[in-house]
This record gives structure tokens, sequence and C-alpha cells, in this order.
């Protein structure tokens, strides 16, 4: 029963770093432990929310830029939802909703919307198409059959004979200042969203 008891009472201590003080849990802060950890937390999020203030900016002059040649922002917005299947599956939703509601409301929108619809080869024609028009590589994807993929090629063929056609209209998009407008608010095209600091985070140097 002794032993049990001592087991117990180690197992009850708290856990103690290398330095030989014990981490204290967000509860247990000191006043000053807080005060610390709150201008060191400070200090980092600081500059992350100047970040945030200039994408926000960047991304509202690309918006512009886009306007500017013809684009909405709600036509970006849904291409940029269709690369997911969440946001795929938001906007069959919402087609849906419209759909439901116009035929409540006696509009033949439902008919003329059938006028889209195309055969499966039709749309992995366009599929390939798209990725031309994109400037990606004619590589059909790996889920498609031999004929699906001989397909997806015929419309990348096509897209990529448009790609040329357009680029030596001599059409040059303005797209290439939201380069620029990156460049100056110090946007990495890969940047991330930072990882959140951790409640029971000790501040680098609080002393005991």
């Amino acid at each position: 029963m002794a032993k049990k008891a001592g087991k117990r009472a180690t197992a009850d201590k708290p856990k103690r770093k290398k330095n030989g003080h014990a981490k204290p849990t967000a509860e247990k802060l000191s006043d000053d432990q807080r005060r610390v950890l709150l201008g060191h937390h400070k200090r980092k999020i600081v500059p992350l929310l100047e970040a945030e203030r200039l994408a926000k900016s960047t991304v509202t002059k690309a918006y512009e830029i886009a306007k500017s040649e013809g684009i909405t922002k709600k036509e970006i917005q849904i291409l940029i939802a269709l690369d997911s299947e969440e946001g795929e599956n938001g906007l069959t939703l919402e087609v849906e909703r419209i759909m439901r509601i116009a035929r409540w409301s006696g509009v033949k929108l439902g008919s003329q919307l059938d006028l889209f619809a195309k055969p499966e080869g039709d749309l992995i024609f366009e599929e390939g198409r798209t990725a031309a028009l994109n400037d990606l590589p004619a590589r059909p994807p790996a889920h498609h059959g031999q004929k699906a993929a001989q397909r997806w090629l015929e419309g990348h063929a096509e897209g990529r004979d448009t790609l040329n056609r357009v680029r030596g209209e001599g059409f040059r998009s303005l797209s290439g200042a939201v380069g620029d407008l990156m460049q100056k608010a110090g946007i990495a095209a890969s940047m991330q969203e930072p990882t959140p600091p951790q409640t029971e985070a000790e501040p680098e140097s609080v002393h005991h």
C-alpha cells in the first residue's frame, strides 16, 4: 500500500522543465508572468496583423485590376470555389436553391439551365480545354480511362490553339501588376497562416 501511495504522490507532482522550474498552467500564472506573456505575444502578433492588412489591401487592388479587364469579383470567387470539393458542393446547393425558388415563382429558369447541360464526353473535353487555357501541361487526370483521356487531350489541344491565338493578337493582361503588388506587400505565393500561440507556452525569459 505504501508503495502505491508513493507512486500516486509522484504522479501528482507538477512536471518540471530542464531548468528545475515547474511549468505554470494558464490558471496558475502570476501577475508578472501574465504581463510578460502579454508583451511577448503582442510582439509576435503585431507584424502578422500588418501582413494581414497589406494582404487584404493587395487582394482588393487585385480585384480592381480584374474588374478593369472585365472580370468580376464574383466570377473569380466562383472559379476559386470550384477548385475544392467543399466549394463545389456549396455552389451546387446554391444553384439548386435558385432553381427551386425560381420554380416556385413560376420563372422558367430550370429549362433555360438545361440548355447548358452537356454529355460527359463534352465535359471531359472542356476540362482539357480549360487546363490548356490555364497554361497547364497536357497531362490528363489519372482517374480518366483511355477513351476519356483521349477526349481530354483533344480539348487541351483546342485550348492550346486558342491560348496561342489570343497571345498572338497582342493581348496583354494587367495581371502582372498583381505580382508587383504582392512583391511590394512582401507577400509570398506560398504564404501560410501562422501557427497560433499555445496558451500554456511560457515566455522566453520568465523568472520565478
